[in-house]
């Protein structure tokens, strides 16, 4: 799925047909996008802000407010500590798109994996080192 539009009937046939829309596993494709306050389309999109990944999510069954998800994000496996996570893992399929690992699960929400698409090259999770010379 591309679209909250199509996030919200999945959602809402899976709570229709299991009484949890997190109970099922669906996949999402998020488009990135630089700057979020231009962008007015319905695709799900993500952006960064504070060092955080911002995926906005269309909330079901509420179509309003969009329920923003900050996600701290790093190349490779996931960050586990104390058996919680501390961080997705990031891994490219392509140049541009990326998997995040593990999928996003929001009890009573979503269960979904996550592609990322249209990512920037460097990916603009990663901190970039830059020395004065």
């Amino acid at each position: 799925m591309k679209t909250n539009s199509e996030v919200m009937e999945w959602c809402a046939g899976a709570e229709h047909e299991f009484g949890d829309p997190s109970a099922p596993v669906c996949q999402i494709f998020v488009r990135y996008v630089s700057d979020p306050k231009a962008y007015t389309g319905d695709e799900i999109v993500c952006w960064m802000e504070g060092g955080e990944l911002v995926l906005s999510l269309a909330r079901y069954p509420n179509h309003m407010p969009r329920l923003p998800l900050p996600l701290d994000i790093v190349t490779g496996k996931p960050e586990i500590a104390d058996d919680e996570l501390v961080a997705f893992g990031a891994e490219m399929v392509s140049l541009g798109v990326w998997a995040l690992n593990p999928s996003l699960h929001l009890p009573g929400v979503i269960h979904a994996f996550v592609v990322l698409y249209n990512v920037p090259n460097p990916v603009p999770w990663e901190r970039l080192i830059v020395l004065a010379g």
